[in-house]
Formats: C-alpha cells, sequence, structure tokens
C-alpha cells in the first residue's frame, strides 16, 4: 500500500478523479430530496476522503482545496467559512501547546514513574504497566502528543539505564514504548481537555445537534471508559510481549537513575499541580456556570505559566511545542462539517443509509455505528478530519434514533481519539519511530484493546446514557 501511495501515477489518478468529481456534481442533476448545494457538498467531502485516505497531496494542501472548493462551488458564503473555522477548539490547541512544553519542564513524570517502579519491585511486566499508567494519567491533563513527548524522554533514559539494547531486541524495551502510545490514548479519553480532538467534537455537538456537550457531559462517559482502557491495556500489553527479566545490575542501574530525581517536588513542580488544578476546576465549573469554557481557561492557565515568577514556560518552549498542522486542520476541518449540516447534505446521507433505522433495534444501531466511526478512523488516520467526518455524519444518526447528544459524541470520541490497531498516524511514530517494536507487534498486542474500546461504545455508553438520561444529567 505505501509503494502504491508513493507512485506519482497513482497520486496524479486520485488527483483527476476528485476535480472531475466535484465539477461533475455541478452540471449533473442532484437526487431527489437533496439540494445543489448538499450535492456538491457531499462531492467535496468524498474528494476530501480520497486525498485523505491515498496521500496523494500533503494533508495541508487537502485542507486548503476544500475551502477553496467550498467557496467557489457556492456551497458556503466566505463569510460562513471565515466565522465557522475559527472555533473555540483553535483557541484551546494554541494554549495546549504551551501547557504540554510546560510539562517538559518539571520532574513530576519522572517523580510519578520512580513511584510506580518502585510499587512493582522492578519486575519487568509491571513496568510495562506503570508506563502505560504513566501516560494515561499525563495525558488526562495535556494533549496525547505532548504526554507521549514527555514520558517518552523519561523511559528513553530508563531503557539507557539497562543497556540500551538494540531496536528490536528487547522485548522490555518494546512493550514500554507501545505503552506509552496505548496510555497516551485511553488517558486522551477522560476529559476534554485530554485531546483537541474531544474539543473539536464537543464544539460540532451544536453544529449537527443544536445541542451543546458540556466539559461535565464528555467526563460522564469519558473516565469511565478511558479507565476501562486503560486499566486493560495495563494488563495486556506485559502478557503480549512477556518481557525479559532485569538482572541485578540492571535493577541497580535504573536506581541509580532515579537516585538522580528529587525526592520532593520542586517550586515548578508545584507551581504546575496548582494551575492545573485550578483549570480543571473552573472547566467542570463551566457545565453550570456558562461564560466559563474549555479554550479560555486553558488560554489563561498558559498565561499563569508564562508569569514572572512562575516560569514553566518560555517563548522559545511554546514555539517548539507548537504544531502548526493541527491548526490548520481545525481551520478547514470545521467548515467542512458545518456545510455537510447547513446544505442538508449530512441529513440526506443519514436518510438514505438508515432509512429503516427506525425499527432497528437501539443496540444495532450502536454497533453500526461503532463500526462505522472505526472505519473511518482506519480509512483517515488523523484525529481532527476523521473526528469531524464521523460526527458530521455518524452522530445524527444515533440523535436521530432517540441517543442523547452527549452518548452519541461520546462514542464518535472514542473511536476518533484511539487508533490501537495501525501504527500509520502522526501519534503513534513517537515510538513506532524508535525501532522497538514492529507493526505486527502492534496488531497482535492492540487488537483485544481495540475489541475492548469497541465494546464501550457498544454496551458501556448506552448502559451510562440510560442512568444518566433517567437522573437528568443529559438530556
Amino acid at each position: 500500500m505505501d509503494n502504491l501511495k508513493k507512485n506519482p501515477a497513482f497520486k496524479m489518478g486520485c488527483i483527476v478523479i476528485t476535480v472531475i468529481l466535484v465539477l461533475s456534481s455541478l452540471v449533473i442533476a442532484p437526487p431527489e430530496g437533496l439540494a445543489p448545494e448538499g450535492w456538491t457538498m457531499l462531492a467535496i467531502v468524498i474528494g476530501a476522503m480520497i486525498l485523505f485516505i491515498s496521500e496523494a497531496i500533503p494533508l495541508a494542501a487537502t485542507c486548503f482545496m476544500i475551502i477553496v472548493a467550498m467557496k467557489y462551488t457556492g456551497v458556503m458564503p466566505w463569510k460562513t467559512i471565515q466565522q465557522t473555522a475559527c472555533s473555540s477548539t483553535v483557541f484551546f490547541c494554541m494554549a495546549g501547546f504551551g501547557i504540554g512544553a510546560a510539562l517538559q519542564n518539571t520532574n513530576l513524570a519522572a517523580i510519578l514513574l520512580r513511584a510506580l517502579y518502585r510499587l512493582g519491585k522492578g519486575d519487568s511486566r509491571k513496568m510495562i504497566s506503570a508506563v502505560c499508567w504513566l501516560s494515561a494519567i499525563i495525558s488526562i491533563f495535556v494533549s496525547d502528543g505532548a504526554a507521549q513527548i514527555v514520558v517518552l524522554a523519561v523511559v528513553t533514559g530508563v531503557v539507557k539505564a539497562f543497556g540500551d539494547p538494540e531496536p528490536g531486541t528487547s522485548r522490555l524495551a518494546g512493550g514500554l514504548m507501545m505503552a506509552i502510545t496505548v496510555g497516551a490514548f485511553t488517558g486522551g479519553l477522560f476529559l476534554p481537555c485530554s485531546n483537541s480532538v474531544n474539543v473539536a467534537i464537543m464544539d460540532l455537538s451544536e453544529v449537527i445537534s443544536g445541542t451543546p456537550m458540556t466539559f461535565f457531559q464528555w467526563a460522564l462517559f469519558g473516565v469511565p471508559c478511558g479507565l476501562i482502557l486503560t486499566i486493560f491495556g495495563a494488563f495486556m500489553l506485559p502478557r503480549y510481549f512477556k518481557p525479559e527479566q532485569l538482572s541485578s545490575q540492571q535493577k541497580s542501574d535504573v536506581e541509580k537513575l532515579f537516585s538522580s530525581i528529587p525526592n520532593h517536588f520542586e517550586k515548578k513542580d508545584k507551581w504546575y499541580i496548582a494551575i492545573t488544578l485550578v483549570m480543571i476546576v473552573l472547566w467542570f465549573a463551566s457545565n453550570w456556570v456558562k461564560k466559563l469554557d474549555t479554550a479560555t481557561v486553558a488560554m489563561g492557565g498558559m498565561f499563569l505559566m508564562m508569569l514572572p515568577g512562575v516560569n514553566l514556560l518560555s517563548a522559545k518552549d511554546y514555539k517548539k511545542n507548537f504544531s502548526a498542522m493541527v491548526i490548520v486542520t481545525m481551520l478547514c476541518i470545521f467548515p467542512l462539517a458545518s456545510g455537510m449540516s447547513s446544505t442538508g447534505a449530512g441529513e440526506w446521507v443519514v436518510n438514505k443509509i438508515f432509512a429503516d433505522s427506525a425499527s432497528w433495534n437501539l443496540i444495532l444501531i450502536f454497533i453500526m455505528a461503532t463500526i462505522a466511526a472505526f472505519l473511518v478512523h482506519c480509512l483517515v488516520p488523523q484525529g481532527s478530519a476523521n473526528g469531524a467526518l464521523s460526527a458530521t455524519v455518524i452522530a445524527p444518526v444515533l440523535v436521530g434514533a432517540g441517543v442523547p447528544v452527549a452518548a452519541a459524541m461520546a462514542l464518535v470520541g472514542i473511536q476518533a481519539g484511539t487508533g490501537f490497531l495501525f501504527p500509520i498516524e502522526g501519534t503513534w511514530q513517537y515510538t513506532f519511530g524508535t525501532g522497538h517494536y514492529s507493526f505486527t507487534d502492534c496488531i497482535k498486542g492492540n487488537w483485544p484493546i481495540t475489541l475492548v474500546g469497541m465494546l464501550c461504545c457498544v454496551i458501556v455508553i448506552p448502559l451510562l446514557s440510560m442512568v444518566y438520561a433517567g437522573i437528568g444529567l443529559i438530556g
């Protein structure tokens, strides 16, 4: 597949097909029940998916062409595109880069890993579990990528301490590296602030259904599902890797490394904990205090971290951690989702594909929606893009069947934010790029975790939805 994607003829073919598809929608009459603008919008979405999947042009180019096509085909006025592009998610992401960079300047990850290592008494299997938990805990408060960078720095030191084995020769090193990414994914489900994709999907809930989803409502589903997956991931990975045990000398070398870490929180660690706790309290309070929102609270937190006397974050740190590609994707994907809604294209697709869904069992609808969202993630392995597409097309099916919008968005969020099976998206490259585990390891070690994630969507979320709706926490 990779060789095919690198073939110039294949790339050009995908581009030509996309252009023909969009231009044809302007001259071919739309099917019954779909307005001309919706017909063209649908063609743009399909064309975007072709380019996302084929990687015929860089991701940024595809995102930009979505906006160009939407304006010049007339599916959405330029002013509306501008208004829908700049969502609160963009501001949250910009602040999140700083919060993640500030975490790298603390000792928190190293102190926590040392505590978990000693709790497991140096057992290799427990070391892998400990790293999974460490990555998950940190990912609750910062984005998946930032969590992996922080934990990878600490774990790399540990791997070097027990001998720095050649990539692919140590099952322990492989398990530790994979546990970083798996834990980042599972911890990234807990709260909206845990992953920028979560915030994007939350924002889209009002665009798609007219009903906003709050920080608290996300946590109602994200915390239990994230906890289940973290527990299972920390249990499963050591059993798959079957790591070699450390010798007495290796344990001594690891302990020597940990002895260089401060025994108590330093001033910068305390500042980070205090500011993060304040942000979390305000984020939860936003469920009742409508003036508060996830983005501005994060921006305020980053401001505090940069204050003189706190000095958790410098301009250089922020610039180093900033990812323009995330912002570009957000700015271009939100108008795409809004266009699917405003032109009626999303509703038409839902009505056609799920015309008989009113007679379906609700669990069957959850199963179909989960599989569809999983496939969208496999085909479009970029969190923001696949999250927006799934939220636009799949979530309305659940809402139309009577599922509360918060539950529908939680299902989409789990499948958009976790991609355990194939190391094909950017967030995997932090650890997959080390070479300590293989593509096959990823599939064999993670298919049970993938299955549990899907079971969360078809069993846990429906059950929680009924309970929460019964006591008035969601509507």
